[in-house]
């Protein structure tokens, strides 16, 4: 039910589907009785490859950072039947892309038998006695081998069996099904362009008698855009019937214009995955839209996976993800993307290179598992993917050098879009990726990997201190090369992983402080510096910090937060990768506020000894404000009103 936080934010609301006390835009209703059966991972890596697909049609103008293995074609499925009777099996059903038919051979008792095919996608088998039946399913390159059925099966995999992902099941596959629509009716301004209010994604469609050309874009300037070289979307259209037109490709907008013809019947037909708002947050009128509107950011990028953004990628990259999974469980708290996404990237990890071609982001796969378990206490999927995270921690320790670095066969280091040598900040996202290891298996009480995970977490602190801190300055350095050159990577890193040690923290945070340090290029290491900050005391400073960089945005009529910003650019704010419309103005990784403002204003954060708890106090002098935080076991509400506390759990 609403708190008190969700009504003092009413006001703040942007998201045309806000719903406090449901899921909205309302599901896809299920009506079939039985259940859809698919090999592991195969559900994700089969909707990576729709969106890879889109990208390429769609002729987007950055590269497809991520390298997944491809779908799998063919499973085994075995059942166990104590009686007689007679078996109805739901074959996957095609999409847009091909009408691949499966193949299947049917054993019972180990003699083959005859499957009876209703049609293309429904077969009917027939069990004159008990035993055990296996069906051995073949599919084409544009399908999937899966299995739908009232009874429970396994799944043979290279002779072993193993565990099936099982969807509820519904007339069309879950591969194939699409995010609801939320239809929006609006008519053209007094200029002569359409102004939604907000960001949004979807299909842009009207009435006219003959073709008209279509200009859109997140800001007014890019819908005024004529030069088709400069479009980072696809704006073509094409006509559905006779007189009615959509473009061709969903598109992330807010603005948009028609030329050369009359229309009428003007509708966006937006596209939502179903959400609830189970947190909130009430203060000034200024924080409150910062975090309604950075809420509102994350959600327009969780598609079927968590993505960086809605105008240009459509990629789910690891580390956003760990900004995104904090985000998320603050404000939404829905565990079933965050796995969806962990298991789609540790299936790009097997045999594919690092994690989005980026080694920082090989290690931030392993800090998202861990955070993971902390916001979600989802202890058993962590379990059943144990293996593939010692397989990828010791993938990692085999690419370092003499020193303990990890040096070897880098081929690209993300870290933050500023300019700077960023090697020595990698070695401070790989000590928090060993340590995050070591707290899992920790928790898994596997006590000797732990050790080696925390071993290894302490010798290469000792080199990072050895061969990169500057006792002169009390700040680590940028690069490996002993070169007094220093950027705010590598001491944030050290400060959020206790890497620092106590007695070096107030130097770091000083210069943290300071100006003296160049600036960063992204709302997303500007919310894990203030993090840090306000871990180590900075409660207020990070609250002014996030009023500016945040508050400027809203300045420029942000109702999403961007993926890079200074706010003394602010007159080339679109601009990105020399592009002039290049950046993406609704990006997952600047939704950090979300998170930021409970932990300034009430100091809430997830307890380090318990996944899925939390730690509160009160920051001193606070001003009227309120907050509701979602938890796998409820939600705890919080308020300071007159200066008085209220704490209450539900």
């Amino acid at each position: 039910m609403p708190t008190i936080a969700h009504h003092l934010s009413k006001n703040a609301i942007i998201d045309p589907t806000y719903s406090s006390t449901e899921l909205s835009p309302a599901p896809v209703k299920i009506h079939s009785d039985f259940r859809w059966f698919y090999p592991p991972s195969a559900y994700e890596l089969f909707m990576i490859e729709r969106m890879r697909q889109d990208f390429i049609k769609h002729k987007r103008k950055v590269g497809y950072p991520a390298k997944f293995p491809p779908p799998p074609l063919h499973a085994v499925y075995t059942a166990e039947f104590k009686s007689p009777q007679e078996l109805l099996i739901h074959f996957a059903n095609p999409g847009s892309y091909g009408h691949s038919i499966p193949t299947v051979k049917a054993e019972f008792n180990r003699v083959e038998i005859p499957v009876k095919f209703i049609d293309f996608f429904h077969g009917k088998i027939e069990l004159n006695n008990a035993g055990t039946l296996k069906l051995d399913v073949t599919s084409g390159a544009d399908e999937l081998p899966i299995i739908g059925a009232d009874c429970n099966w396994q799944i043979i995999i290279d002779g072993q069996i193993t565990e099936a992902e099982i969807f509820d099941g519904s007339e069309i596959s879950p591969h194939w099904q699409e995010l609801p629509e939320f239809i929006i009716e609006i008519e053209a301004n007094e200029r002569g362009y359409y102004d939604i209010g907000c960001e949004v994604y979807g299909k842009i469609e009207c009435q006219s008698d003959n073709m008209v050309r279509l200009t859109a874009g997140e800001s007014i300037e890019e819908m005024q855009n004529l030069n088709p070289e400069y479009d980072e979307q696809d704006l073509s259209m094409h006509f559905v019937t006779e007189n009615k037109i959509e473009s061709n490709s969903p598109l992330a907008f807010r603005y948009f214009k028609f030329h050369g013809g009359k229309v009428k019947n003007v509708r966006c037909r937006l596209l939502f995955t179903p959400l609830q708002y189970r947190g909130a947050f009430a203060a000034t009128e200024k924080l409150t839209k910062i975090w309604m509107y950075s809420a509102y950011t994350l959600r327009l990028c969780m598609h079927h996976f968590l993505l960086d953004g809605v105008k240009r990628d459509h990629v789910p990259w690891a580390g956003d993800l760990a900004l995104s999974i904090m985000a998320n469980a603050f404000s939404f708290h829905n565990a079933e993307i965050v796995r969806r996404t962990l298991t789609l990237m540790s299936a790009g990890g097997n045999g594919c290179g690092d994690i989005n071609a980026a080694a920082d982001f090989s290690c931030y796969l392993l800090i998202c598992h861990e955070l993971y378990l902390k916001y979600f206490d989802d202890i058993d999927y962590i379990r059943k993917n144990a293996d593939k995270l010692s397989q990828l921690a010791d993938y990692l320790l085999s690419r370092c050098d003499e020193r303990g670095f990890f040096t070897k066969d880098i081929v690209w280091t993300v870290i933050d879009w500023a300019d700077g040598e960023k090697s020595a900040a990698l070695q401070g996202v790989f000590y928090m990726a060993l340590k995050s290891t070591a707290g899992i298996f920790q928790r898994l009480n596997n006590e000797n990997l732990q050790k080696k995970y925390s071993l290894a977490a302490e010798n290469l602190k000792k080199s990072i201190y050895k061969n990169i801190f500057d006792t002169k300055s009390g700040l680590f350095r940028s690069n490996l090369e002993g070169k007094n050159e220093f950027t705010r990577h590598l001491n944030i890193f050290a400060i959020l992983s206790d890497l620092a040690e106590k007695n070096d923290r107030p130097a770091i945070i000083n210069a943290l402080k300071s100006n003296n340090l160049p600036p960063l290029g992204t709302p997303f290491t500007a919310a894990l510096e203030l993090w840090a900050l306000i871990e180590n005391g900075e409660r207020k400073f990070a609250l002014e910090k996030i009023e500016k960089l945040w508050g400027d945005m809203l300045e420029l009529g942000a109702t999403t937060f961007f993926e890079a910003f200074i706010s003394d650019e602010q007159k080339k704010y679109t601009e990105f990768y020399g592009r002039p419309f290049g950046k993406s103005l609704c990006h997952a990784w600047a939704s950090g506020p979300v998170f930021l403002l409970p932990m300034i204003f009430f100091g809430v954060k997830v307890s380090e000894s318990t996944p899925g708890e939390y730690e509160y106090d009160l920051l001193d002098n606070c001003i009227d404000s309120a907050c509701t935080v979602p938890t796998s076991s409820g939600q705890l509400e919080f308020s300071c009103i007159d200066s008085k506390f209220i704490q209450s759990a539900l």
